[in-house]
């Protein structure tokens, strides 16, 4: 199943003001797709936007729980509010309003 976790921060706790959260966020982004391997996770993309603070990860997983376990594992967690969504893909949408809403 795929996964979105949006992670955001404000201002006060962005890496760019911040030497000691940049290490950490190097860090954790140097290893981001280590650590998910190690947990069963396939990371799909990683997007940001410096000037909005957020971050978009998007993961395929059994479930969000292992998706969890990366973020807080890579140390997004300290510094972010880090939410967990499922996803599917437009087209993957379509198709079950299609067979939902047949015969």
């Amino acid at each position: 199943m795929l996964y979105m976790a949006v992670s955001t921060h404000g201002p006060e706790t962005c890496p760019l003001g911040r030497e000691d959260i940049r290490e950490a966020a190097m860090d954790g982004a140097r290893s981001f797709r280590e650590i998910a391997e190690k947990h069963g996770v396939d990371v799909k993309g990683v997007w940001v936007s410096m000037a909005a603070h957020r971050t978009w990860s998007l993961c395929e997983a059994e479930s969000a729980h292992a998706v969890e376990e990366v973020v807080v594992e890579a140390g997004m967690a300290a510094w972010n509010s880090i939410h967990i969504y499922p996803a599917a893909s437009l087209e993957d949408t379509m198709a079950r309003a299609d067979e939902m809403f047949e015969g």
